[in-house]
Order: structure tokens, then sequence, then C-alpha cells
């Protein structure tokens, strides 16, 4: 079955003021499920390479070594999580579109934080494609 690109959709990377990863802008990261997330039920993670590496359009897989960069937003990752868990989405990728912002407290997460815009490309076969874009439009991404 061929993968088709399915949306981009522009949005942010979180929670980068815990990981502090050294990201470039244009750099293409990895959207990868965290179920053990104690935080959250439907956690997804964004990884870089380690090596710094492409990724060349494959998903993560366990063997290779990645570090994480922050978390796709909870709102987005709501709808995304049960897509990505089910196989309607193949792949899910974080192109770093600018610098990050910075946020006072209380703004976009408690105690303050630091986000990294980006653009996020899901990947996924064409017969899933118009029922996903209707799921993601009113989406707070």
């Amino acid at each position: 079955m061929a993968l088709v690109r399915i949306a981009t959709i522009k949005s942010r990377i979180k929670g980068h003021h815990v990981n502090n990863y050294d990201y470039r802008i244009g750099e293409e990261l990895q959207c990868k499920l965290e179920t053990k997330n104690k935080y959250s039920d439907h956690a997804i993670l964004v990884l870089a390479k380690k090596n710094g590496k492409k990724t060349k359009g494959k998903a993560c897989k366990k063997s290779d070594e990645w570090t994480t960069v922050g978390h796709v937003p909870d709102a987005f990752a709501e709808v995304l999580f049960p897509l990505m868990k089910t196989w309607k989405l193949y792949l899910v990728k974080a192109i770093v579109s600018e610098n990050h912002r910075v946020a006072p407290e209380g703004k976009w997460v408690p105690g303050g934080g630091i986000e990294i815009l980006c653009s996020f490309e899901l990947y996924g076969p064409k017969i899933y494609k118009k029922c996903i874009r209707n799921m993601i439009k009113d989406c707070e991404c």
C-alpha cells in the first residue's frame, strides 16, 4: 500500500526546555507514540537521530539511537495518537521551521517554557486521507 502525504500542519514542539536538543531550522524529526507516559494517555514524542543523520522518510525503529526533542502539543496528540496506534497514520514527521519561542509563566505551559515552531507532515494510506483531514481541521494544533 502506497503512502501519501495526508496533511501538513503548522504547530510547535513542546517541552524543549526539558530536553535542550540543539535543533537546526529545516531539520526533519520523527514522531513516535509514548505509551508509558505518566502524565498523558496520548503522548507523542518528537525524536531526532543521535548521530544527526537524516531519517530518509523511515519511521523510528527500536534498534536506532534516538534522542528526545520534545512532544506533540496535547490537543493535537489527542487526535493523532489513535490514528498512529491503528496505523491509519504510518509516519509523522516534524520539520523545524523557525527558532524557538519562550513563554512566560502559565502562557503555554505551567511554569513557562520553550517551544520550537515546526510543521508536522502526516503520511498514511490514501484511503484515509479525507477522513483524517476532517478530523484534524478543527483541532487546536
